[in-house]
């Protein structure tokens, strides 16, 4: 506000100002200085502020003038780059810019590390938190994406028939996404049982670790090593097919 009026005075009070060597009436040149500062249409000078430009007008400080003016178009152009940033994070933020754009690593030391340092906690609690907060990002696209893949003339043939909203997601909406995001739920769910090996990192005795720690023990890698790669293989397998099996399932009772 403070700079906006500086900008009134300069307009006002600067034989050298747009207005004035457009020839402009006070009245105009006020009406163009509020247009040109974003003031509130029913702005009015105080009589500080008419005094200043009197003066200023009086004593011909053209300098200070242009100072005003590239001073207000400084903060002009900073709130613009301000509020550009600030779209930009915003909509990061809501695509999960903390979740999707770092490491799962990264994100359980920082949550053990950083958040719950001088908390004692149980590390299972935490890797439960980091690989849960990593994964929701993802799913929540997921579903998004579902949800958006589904003709809008459903929601509209719903409204038709009398459904409230909870009842068009429940009964049209939701049946139909759930089909589209059934594979890529599945692979997601899949690489979440593979990320949990880098639970070892702060402690975790998940899969991985196990069996370092029998290799440690045995001076053997190569049988610990390859039975912990075979237990995975055996459990990502299994889940391939249980949602191979839900997919077909999901297909006869849709045709």
């Amino acid at each position: 506000m403070y700079i906006a009026e500086c900008g009134v005075i300069y307009y006002l009070g600067d034989p050298k100002s747009p207005a004035k060597q457009k020839g402009l009436s006070d009245a105009e040149t006020l009406k163009e200085a509020i247009e040109n500062y974003n003031l509130p249409p029913s702005y009015q000078p105080d009589a500080l502020v008419i005094k200043i430009a009197k003066k200023y007008y009086e004593q011909n400080i053209t300098e200070a003038g242009v100072a005003l003016e590239t001073l207000h178009k400084s903060v002009h152009l900073v709130s613009i780059a301000a509020n550009k940033i600030n779209d930009i994070l915003n909509e990061k933020l809501q695509t999960n810019i903390v979740q999707e754009d770092i490491p799962t690593i990264l994100q359980l030391m920082i949550i053990y590390y950083v958040i719950f340092a001088s908390v004692e906690i149980n590390i299972v609690f935490v890797g439960i938190l980091a690989f849960g907060i990593n994964s929701g990002a993802y799913v929540s696209e997921i579903i998004r994406a579902g949800i958006n893949s589904i003709d809008k003339g459903q929601i509209e043939a719903g409204s038709s028939l009398g459904l409230n909203y909870p009842q068009i997601m429940r009964y049209i909406i939701m049946p139909q996404a759930i089909k589209n995001i059934l594979p890529a739920l599945g692979n997601e769910f899949i690489t979440l049982v593979k990320e949990t090996s880098v639970g070892a990192y702060i402690g975790i005795i998940e899969l991985t670790k196990a069996s370092d720690i029998v290799a440690s023990r045995t001076y053997e890698y190569f049988f610990p090593l390859i039975i912990a790669a075979i237990i995975y293989l055996i459990i990502t397998l299994s889940l391939s097919k249980l949602i191979s099996i839900m997919e077909r399932k999901l297909n006869n009772a849709n045709s």
